[in-house]
């Protein structure tokens, strides 16, 4: 029987040519990928007052935890003591007593213009009771109030008050 070896073949050299039009289709679709991620990105619950999440009043300071990542401006809310591009998120208690203290605290650094608004009524007839001042320092934010009707559902509005239309 005769043996007989196969010719060594060296590999071919491979080249990839950049194809302009390939190209500029992939970053287009990368970049396309992002902005549907980024601008359909959900809002929190309780974006609306008429999601408002529930707290329930306690003689010792009771958690929450929250966010304000994509929230949006609320609209036909009474302005009383704010201004600029509001966006919002809302919680709601029943007061259990005339006086009752809110602090929100734990917020990170972009949350840079931070105030609180207390209304009573309904969502679609708010009335003004109580707010802060925006703060732009600090580790935390109180608003307390010794003037509510025990029994009457009060809401409380946490706002990123921006100066410019960019949200959270």
């Amino acid at each position: 029987s005769e043996y007989r070896s196969k010719p060594i073949v060296h590999p071919k050299r491979i080249t990839m040519k950049t194809n302009p039009v390939l190209l500029r289709f992939a970053v287009f679709c990368v970049l396309a990928v992002f902005f549907f991620i980024h601008t359909n990105a959900q809002a929190p619950v309780n974006d609306n007052c008429t999601g408002a999440t529930s707290l329930t009043p306690n003689t010792t300071c009771t958690n929450t935890t929250g966010t304000l990542n994509n929230a949006t401006i609320s609209g036909g809310v009474p302005a009383a003591c704010t201004s600029g591009n509001l966006y919002d998120v809302w919680y709601s208690f029943t007061a259990v007593s005339s006086s009752h203290t809110i602090t929100i605290s734990g917020y990170g650094t972009s949350f840079t213009r931070r105030q609180l608004v207390i209304y009573q009524g309904s969502c679609t007839g708010l009335q003004y009771v109580a707010c802060t001042a925006v703060q732009t320092s600090g580790t935390s934010l109180a608003l307390s109030n010794t003037d509510l009707s025990p029994g009457t559902q009060y809401f409380v509005r946490v706002i990123f008050s921006n100066t410019v239309a960019t949200p959270i």
